[in-house]
Order: C-alpha cells, then structure tokens, then sequence
C-alpha cells in the first residue's frame, strides 16, 4: 500500500504535507502509510478518492489494474465502490461488536476474582 501513496505524491507531484492537508490527516499519518507502519482506513480510501479522483479504485484498494481511470463515456468502473465500503462497514462493526464481547469477558474474569477476594 504504502508504493501507492508515493505514486500519489510524484504522479501529483506533492509533498507529505500537502498529502495530509488534502485528505485531511496529520503529517503523521500519513508518514506511517509512507513507511508502511499503518495502512489506511476506510476514511483515508474515501478521502484518497474524493481527492484524486483520476485514480482508479480497483489499483489503489486492491493492486489490480491500471493506476489511473480509462473509463470512456457511459462505461461503467471495474469495481462496485458502494460494496466495497458496505463490506469495509461490516468488517468495523464485526470489529467493534468483538472487542465488546471481549471486554464483558475481561470485565467478568475480574469480577469472578473480586468475588474470591
């Protein structure tokens, strides 16, 4: 992911700050989508989009295809965008729904061990 980002900076031909302010990030963050430390949310997929609008989603979400858009007039994209973040959607909720679950686990032990007090 983080080769995508800098083809973003030299095809556009900005700097890291730049980057930021566009997608409305830190500097750090983008830093650590630069050295491969994190990678994007679906935040930042929607803002690099919205922001860069020539790319083509299928390159920058996946690796596949062109790096930029070759769509001619009336033809549609190569990949569904709503679904695409309709299962990113699911995948946080899953997220969220299992550190929940996690935490009453945790919150259970402890009060299991209080009571052996």
């Amino acid at each position: 992911m983080k080769e995508r980002f800098e083809f973003i900076l030299k095809h556009y031909n900005i700097s890291q700050l730049e980057l930021s302010e566009k997608l409305g990030v830190s500097k750090s963050t983008v830093s650590h989508l630069l050295s491969g430390r994190n990678k994007p949310g679906l935040e930042i997929v929607v803002s690099v989009m919205e922001s860069f609008q020539e790319l083509n989603i299928e390159w920058f979400v996946l690796g596949k295809g062109n790096k930029l858009k070759q769509i001619n007039e009336g033809q549609k994209p190569q990949i569904d965008v709503k679904r695409l973040i309709q299962d990113e959607i699911q995948k946080l909720e899953y997220s969220i729904s299992m550190t929940h679950r996690e935490l009453q686990h945790q919150l259970s032990q402890i009060k299991q061990k209080l009571n052996e007090i």
